[in-house]
């Protein structure tokens, strides 16, 4: 017998041995088990013999014994395996079917072992036939279970893929290591030693599907040449799977069933326990497509019990495979430690592939749609233009900017995408947009798609409230959450301190808004940034409600949305387009309100060249903006340094308006400006914002937090916890010497925690971003002086922060910088609330941003009944007072508990909180002993949120609702250099709106 032949017929053996030997298998209803045979070693030598019998119970009648021929040298006979059967086995009757499988040729197909007993000598695929039968059609069943849009993808355009070691159980490939998926998953299916369970994860997108599909093709093919040596690989889509769970008993078999029902023609012998025999050896493979959709809303709970109990369905003895997202996890540390099976956990039990990126992969498949279908040659020439190296100025009379083309090309990363634009350039290949590809492959291939596809949900309940949630919906939400992250310069956020007024907006709370957006295809689970002790604590204890959004730019970690996610870049281009082009209730916006948008965010190349995309031809012309920019110099209150036009030069340069040497001359926010705006040493996240008024000065854009408080009580040892009076503290450290300066609640809901072997008061974790509060005006004197000290700066409050002894600490340096820090006066804290609306009465009426002061009196005019809503555009209108509705509500409302810094909206300033949150110190007093506070709380009435409500307070007292935030003005040196330099841009500005000549616009 050739070498090659026995090398298979041995692996054919091997395997049905393996099978058969499991201790699931039961042959109609008896457990065969495997047994000895009382056999001479001269007679196993020459005709070794393996057979199965009963020993804890008689066979039952109609049973199945099978006998298993393992030929050596000689041929053996039907009749020599008689005589060994009819010595060893004297139970078997003459009801029973006996097989003798064997390999080698034998005309006698039967054999007499006495009067009333035969056996039948079958081969291999006999037997197998008898014990399990797989549909014909099985290959056109496995496309139909995945569902794909084109089946004829699998065929045409599937491209091989490349996934990561993440984590290997059997320790057999390092982490980190790349593999071949194909070939892995080939060599993983037909490896003769047993081999863990596989989970390939990825984003929705990647092609997870598309993958294991063809696997499960191949395997089928593999499957037909040898039945034995090759079990099929069967394609399971967990979701419904999950419905299936749910109409079944709790006895059920559940995946066994499952299997049963999906696929016509599938059978086993008699009973589910020889199909768990087949699916337990691992020669029958399970392959289960979707694990995040077992539940399209699951909080962390749910995702735990989903994996619990899908494992629980399968032996762990099993050859099987679960694709899923990686963020519906959270962080790999948390995957790995998720229970599996009892006393196991994913680290040792189950094998972690990622699935790579689409990217060396996409010239491939390009070549296959123009060779799979006759005259798609020139849709795969259009996409090749999109994302290509070289550049290209236009397709079909349409700019195709750098950044457009940079975000073409992370979308041509997801087979899923790149196949959706493919389908859209060829139903409206004659008239293309490039900009209509990227908001069909975002908005309908990451939203209508998986709503249509039941893979997030279009409505759900909330209590007793239905919300709906449809495409139009979704995307505008994600316009909202994007811009509410560009203004803060975040590219993720936490769905458990989502903005209040987002909740209000689209009637979602708490943990269902956090269970939709995990849900949501536009969004992945990311691992906090570790900016904080708070932050890092949360990453640690594996927190999963931090999001960011999808298509995550390569090296892009933290900044602005805008520019670290092709889908963020998307929204905030969106959310832009539309404040730039709508009207207002009683007509067109004015060019100045509009650029209080552009000017706010930075872009970044790619958002900008999908805002300048998205915009109507000949919009924002340069000389009308030249205008409003020079009308802004001639002022003199310096606006032109305020957030409105702090990112507007660079966003035009990005948008390929205009060029970065005439951006120079015009953009107000020269090298030597920013300078004046630094961060403090002390604090250096925290950002200053300028107030431009006739004497300008700088303010804090949201409350002093605990965290950064806490940066100042760990280097100014008198003012620590330990070392100021605390009431219910237990421990009275010797007093600070400026321990008269608060009363005995300084600091009070800080907790004792042990730091470096000491035990140190901190902020809880939960509200490190909070605003520090039970602080007295001298400890919040103190941290502007600590700042202050730290820069060099004169200390503005050294006169008053005496000690015990009345003894003021000594200037420590000769040449001091004027310009402290220090708290905001009473009449800056009001202008700075106000953002400049000084007829406002409450904090509400200034939103939204896009009304001037004759709009806002005319809609309160409607509002009120009193007005002529002749002309009025009402919806326009109707979102004008729906905004101020739920701003109100967002504050008067309020509860006691504070609430993260910058929850609330912006004002026109940039700034946040300065009213509701927190009530503030300010500098001013009263009388000789009271400072006033200004501002309002949950505390307090609707009366309080008032811009002019203010309440006295001896400066030694400390509140639950009281915090402060710094201020600092600008020295003579600062104020020249906004004065030189708003002169420049006047000049300029005007010249080029009057001459219209822009130098390359």
């Amino acid at each position: 017998m050739p070498s090659e032949t026995k090398r298979r017929n041995s692996l054919i053996l091997k395997q049905m041995t393996k099978v058969l030997r499991r201790p699931e298998l039961r042959l109609g209803r008896n457990h065969i088990v495997p047994a000895s045979v009382d056999i001479t070693e001269t007679e196993f030598t020459k005709r070794p013999l393996e057979f199965f019998e009963a020993r804890t119970q008689a066979l039952e009648e109609e049973e199945v014994v099978a006998l298993i021929a393992v030929p050596k040298s000689a041929v053996s006979s039907t009749q020599e395996h008689v005589a060994l059967l009819t010595r060893n086995v004297p139970k078997i009757s003459r009801y029973h079917k006996i097989f003798l499988v064997s390999l080698e040729h034998d005309k006698s197909k039967t054999a007499r072992l006495d009067e009333s007993r035969s056996l039948t000598k079958i081969d291999p695929d006999g037997l197998f036939r008898m014990l399990a039968s797989f549909p014909t059609d099985l290959a056109n069943l496995l496309v139909q279970a995945a569902r794909p849009d084109e089946p004829d993808e699998i065929e045409f355009l599937y491209q091989k893929r490349t996934a990561r070691v993440l984590n290997d159980p059997e320790e057999l490939l390092p982490v980190g290591h790349e593999v071949g998926l194909e070939s892995y998953l080939s060599e993983w299916a037909t490896s003769s030693t047993p081999r863990g369970p596989i989970l390939l994860v990825g984003e929705r997108g990647t092609g997870k599907t598309w993958e294991i599909l063809r696997f499960c093709t191949d395997q089928y093919e593999r499957h037909l040449r040898s039945r034995w040596e090759y079990g099929p690989a069967l394609f399971v889509k967990i979701r419904g799977l999950r419905n299936f769970i749910e109409d079944s008993g709790p006895a059920t078999p559940l995946l066994q069933q499952y299997l049963l029902s999906n696929y016509e023609g599938l059978s086993f012998c008699n009973d589910f326990t020889m199909q768990a025999a087949f699916l337990s050896s691992g020669h029958t493979i399970t392959c289960l497509d979707g694990f995040d959709e077992m539940d399209l809303m699951p909080g962390d709970k749910k995702v735990h019990q989903n994996l619990f109990l899908l494992l629980n369905m399968i032996s762990n003895r099993s050859r099987f495979l679960i694709t899923s997202r990686r963020s519906h996890f959270g962080s790999l540390t948390d995957m790995l430690q998720l229970e599996t099976w009892s006393g196991s956990t994913v680290r040792d039990s189950i094998q972690v592939l990622e699935i790579l990126p689409f990217m060396e992969e996409v010239g491939s498949y390009l070549d296959s749609v123009r060779t799979s279908r006759p005259g798609r040659r020139a849709v795969a020439d259009v996409i090749s233009l999109l994302i290509g190296e070289a550049d290209v100025p236009e397709i079909n009379g349409y700019k195709v900017a750098p950044g457009l083309k940079k975000a073409f090309k992370f979308l041509s990363r997801h087979p899923s995408l790149l196949s959706h634009i493919r389908q859209l350039v060829e139903s409206k290949q004659e008239d293309i947009r490039p900009i209509d590809l990227l908001s069909g492959a975002i908005e309908g291939g990451l939203i209508t798609y998986n709503i249509k596809r039941e893979r997030t949900l279009g409505r759900f309940y909330q209590g007793d409230d239905m919300i709906e949630l449809t495409p139009e919906r979704r995307a505008t939400m994600c316009q909202e959450i994007a811009w509410l992250l560009a203004e803060r310069g975040r590219d993720q956020f936490d769905i458990a301190r989502m903005s209040g007024r987002m909740e209000i907006h689209f009637g979602i709370k708490g943990d269902v808004l956090e269970r939709d957006l995990r849900s949501q295809t536009t969004f992945e689970l990311a691992d906090p940034l570790a900016e904080s002790r708070q932050e890092v604590q949360e990453a640690s204890d594996g927190s999963r409600s931090v999001v960011r959004f999808l298509l995550h730019v390569d090296g892009a970690e933290g900044g602005a949305v805008s520019q670290t996610s092709v889908t963020g870049a998307y929204f905030v281009a969106r959310y832009l387009a539309t404040r730039l082009s709508e009207q207002g209730p009683f007509g067109l916006l004015p060019l100045s309100h509009k650029l209080r948008y552009l000017g706010r965010v930075p872009l970044g190349q790619m958002a900008g060249s999908i805002l300048a995309a998205l915009l109507p031809e000949g919009s924002l012309p340069l000389e009308d903006i030249c205008r409003e920019i020079g009308s802004a110099a001639e002022r003199g209150t310096f606006e032109l340094f305020s957030p409105w036009y702090r990112y507007l030069f660079p966003n035009l340069v990005d948008m390929g308006r205009i060029k970065q040497s005439l951006a120079n001359d015009l953009d107000p926010w020269s090298t030597q400006i920013n300078e004046i705006f630094q961060p403090p040493k002390g604090i250096p996240h925290y950002a200053l914002v300028l107030v431009p008024t006739q004497s300008p000065f700088v303010i804090g854009v949201h409350e002093i937090t605990n965290m950064q408080y806490e940066r100042f009580t760990s280097s100014e040892e008198d003012w620590r916890v330990e070392t100021m009076t605390r009431a219910a503290s237990g421990e009275i450290q010797p007093p600070s010497r400026f321990s008269e300066l608060t009363n005995e609640y300084h600091l009070y809901f800080w907790e004792k925690q042990k730091a470096a072997g000491v035990d140190r008061f901190s902020p809880p974790l939960a509200s490190g971003e909070h605003p520090v509060t039970w602080v007295s005006w001298y400890a919040a004197a103190a941290f502007c002086d600590w700042l202050s000290e730290g820069e060099g700066r004169v200390r503005q409050y050294r006169e008053r922060l005496k000690d015990k002894n009345g003894r003021t600490d000594p200037v420590s340096a000769d040449k001091k910088k004027v310009g402290a820090y220090r708290l905001p006066t009473a009449e800056e804290w009001q202008e700075a609330a106000k953002g400049g609306h000084s007829d406002l009465e409450y904090p509400w009426e200034m939103f939204p941003f896009f009304l001037n002061r004759a709009d806002r009196l005319k809609a309160n005019k409607v509002k009120a009944g009193h007005g002529d809503d002749a002309g009025v555009n009402r919806a326009a209108l109707d979102y004008y007072l729906q905004y101020q509705k739920i701003m109100k509500k967002l504050l008067v409302d309020s509860s006691k508990e504070t609430k993260e810094v910058m929850y609330d909206e912006f004002n026109d300033y940039g700034i946040s909180g300065l009213i509701g949150n927190v009530r503030e110190w300010t500098d001013d007093s009263s009388s000789e002993r009271d400072q006033i506070i200004l501002g309002s709380s949950g505390y307090l009435d609707e009366r309080s949120f008032r811009f002019d409500y203010n309440t006295p307070l001896f400066p030694e007292n400390t509140n639950p609702d009281v915090g402060f935030r710094i201020a600092r003005s600008l020295d003579g040196e600062e104020t020249e250099s906004l004065r030189a330099r708003q002169s420049q841009i006047r000049q300029v500005a005007l010249k080029l709106a009057d001459t219209g000549n822009n130098n390359g616009y």
